[in-house]
């Protein structure tokens, strides 16, 4: 895989995930501003596709150790190659370094209205039982 200026949604074969310039993914995201959550690895917005209007999640990795560009490609190649039906499906990848900093984002399929509850067991978010709790004896008891 190839980094650089590429357009967005390029890539040389179906077989590879979506290559986005990080200009790109900033007009899809409204610069960054439609941020839906975050977690330990970095932010994750809501984003539009322009051609196509579909949503997606961009995540913006958090910079760490330096990666070289080849092993990070082929770490999202990996997951981009990992399918099922409980695995949110990665659709495309930013690895661009700008002026000093790498920026790496992933991109995802959107769907906020799913859990992973319902895609598991499917239907909506059903409560559990309660928890019947037994007493545990707490004397000493010794055998001879």
């Amino acid at each position: 895989m190839a980094t650089g200026e590429i357009t967005e949604g390029s890539s040389s074969s179906p077989e590879l995930p979506k290559i986005f310039s990080f200009q790109s993914l900033e007009g899809i995201t409204n610069n960054f501003s439609r941020i839906f959550c975050k977690d330990p690895f970095g932010p994750v917005y809501k984003g539009t596709l322009p051609d196509t209007d579909k949503e997606i999640a961009v995540k913006k990795l958090e910079q760490s150790a330096e990666i070289p560009p080849e092993d990070f490609e082929n770490k999202v190649q990996s997951v981009y190659e990992l399918k099922h039906e409980n695995i949110v499906e990665l659709i495309g990848f930013c690895n661009q370094t700008l002026q000093i900093t790498t920026e790496r984002l992933l991109c995802y399929d959107f769907d906020p209205n799913e859990s992973l509850q319902q895609h598991l067991f499917g239907g909506p978010k059903q409560q559990m039982a309660p928890i019947r709790l037994i007493p545990v004896p707490t004397g000493t008891h010794v055998s001879k």
